[in-house]
């Protein structure tokens, strides 16, 4: 993960916001070279940027049409773009550099090996390989950027597969329908699941720099924060609860109003 986007995320406390209006903003990435952030608008059809002011910059989809932009990832000054329009006709992953110019299209919506149903998220490794999220097929897809596939891994494990993360040795993956975190090294072998803390309902996570993995609490509308050993530090909206850590694991109560 980029060095911006962990000092935006460390402590896990707003520090600024960006209004994206009527935008459904899908999915987000820093540029480490410039420090732009870059948002995708789902029901826009395309990527707003923004400086590290957050103000509005540029947006981009007249390079190339943008349809149903989800996850974004930068790598080496290229910005990958996952797209689809949930599970009807459109599928695949799309390559830009940062001033919104196409490069190249990978995949598309269907059922065959080289294909999505339902592209959610992606990550990039050092050699430019990409992992996608195919919720449609309840599976990851590794694909190199000149679009062809190298493996396939999660079936047995993953229903609905929403977000991945390369981080170290090891892939992490959040699957949306089990709330649960599988954990894969990097010959794709399953290793071991966690299961987020209850009441909480995750749609992102992101891993900084100590290991710890802050996630999207989508029911209550803040970040949660748990340790390399899947315990809770912290979450955003603390006044009304009371958090005890103990031997049996993690205990929440709202106090009475």
């Amino acid at each position: 993960m980029d060095t911006c986007t962990q000092e935006l995320i460390h402590n896990a406390f707003v520090i600024n916001q960006i209004d994206c209006g009527k935008s459904y903003a899908a999915g987000l990435a820093i540029d480490p070279e410039t420090s732009k952030i870059y948002i995708s608008d789902w029901k826009g059809n395309c990527v707003h940027v923004y400086d590290k002011d957050l103000k509005e910059n540029s947006k981009f989809n007249n390079k190339t049409p943008i349809r149903s932009p989800r996850g974004l990832r930068f790598k080496d000054g290229m910005l990958y773009v996952a797209e689809s329009n949930g599970n009807i006709d459109h599928s695949c992953v799309k390559v830009f550099l940062r001033d919104g110019t196409f490069i190249q299209e990978i995949g598309h919506w269907g059922s065959h090996e080289q294909q999505f149903r339902l592209s959610l998220a992606l990550d990039v490794d050092e050699y430019k390989n990409i992992y996608i999220c195919d919720r449609g097929h309840s599976i990851i897809k590794v694909m190199t950027s000149e679009g062809k596939l190298l493996s396939k891994f999660g079936r047995e494990n993953l229903k609905w597969p929403i977000d991945i993360r390369i981080y170290k040795t090891f892939i992490y993956v959040l699957d949306h329908k089990y709330t649960h975190m599988f954990v894969f090294d990097l010959e794709h072998n399953f290793v071991t699941e966690f299961c987020l803390p209850s009441r909480y309902t995750s749609s992102y996570f992101v891993i900084n720099s100590e290991g710890e993995i802050i996630f999207s609490d989508n029911k209550n509308g803040r970040l949660v924060k748990i340790n390399g050993f899947h315990t809770l530090i912290y979450h955003t909206q603390l006044p009304h609860n009371r958090i005890d850590i103990s031997n049996k694991g993690i205990e929440m109560d709202r106090e009475e109003e």
